[in-house]
């Protein structure tokens, strides 16, 4: 699993780290026993600008509808996982 984008003060370093680091994650999987999971998407509107309804005050861990998006689509992943699918 990639890791979550933040929010709050120096964004784009942090950002810019976390993208370096989801590089190296996406790099080590081969699709078969390693895969990638990636919720930047789900969880930001667009390069540093998370979708700061899903956080907490902190802007940095989720809150209750943070956690929702983040099951629906962790559920998502590993179904089409387990059935052999595609990950888009």
């Amino acid at each position: 699993m990639e890791i979550f984008p933040p929010g709050g003060k120096d964004i784009e370093h942090r950002w810019q780290r976390i993208i370096s680091v989801n590089e190296v994650v996406r790099n080590q999987a081969d699709g078969d026993i390693l895969t990638s999971f990636s919720q930047i998407s789900d969880l930001a509107d667009n390069w540093l600008s998370i979708k700061e309804e899903l956080y907490e005050f902190d802007l940095l861990h989720l809150n209750a509808d943070g956690y929702k998006q983040w099951d629906s689509s962790w559920n998502s992943t590993f179904y089409n996982l387990w059935e052999g699918r595609p990950i888009l």
